[in-house]
Order: C-alpha cells, then sequence, then structure tokens
C-alpha cells in the first residue's frame, strides 16, 4: 500500500538520480530531500536534477518541510 518513496544520498545527478527514476517507472511518487543529497560535479549539476525531479518524476522538498509535513499527518 505503500505509494512514496524518500530519496536521499551522494551523488545527485548519478546514483540518486537513478534510483529515483527507477521509483518512479515502478509508479511510486518520489520525494527527493534535496538538502540529505550531494550532487557529484559542480552545483549546476545538483540545480539540473532538482528541477528534472520537480517537473517530471515526483517531488522536490527539504529535510525541514519533511519533518514539519510529518508532524501535522
Amino acid at each position: 500500500g505503500r505509494r512514496s518513496v524518500l530519496v536521499t544520498g551522494v551523488a545527485t545527478n548519478v546514483c540518486v538520480e537513478s534510483t529515483l527514476r527507477d521509483a518512479y517507472f515502478l509508479e511510486y511518487w518520489p520525494i527527493l530531500i534535496a538538502d540529505a543529497t550531494m550532487q557529484a560535479g559542480p552545483p549546476s549539476i545538483q540545480e539540473a536534477t532538482l528541477f528534472n525531479v520537480e517537473h517530471f518524476f515526483g517531488w522536490v522538498t527539504t529535510s525541514e518541510a519533511l519533518a514539519r509535513a510529518l508532524q501535522g499527518a
């Protein structure tokens, strides 16, 4: 019955994005925790991945926003 997956990790633009896309194609709703990830390369790569996720594959949030949402649930 789970529909969402929280995604964190290192190499946002490689490993994290690959995992997130796999989850999406398996019909989960991926939620990328932006401040709990780190890109492999310059900051612009992180921005590109966040853009892709937000516009095509899921939702982007911060750990603080997630904590607030979970407290209200």
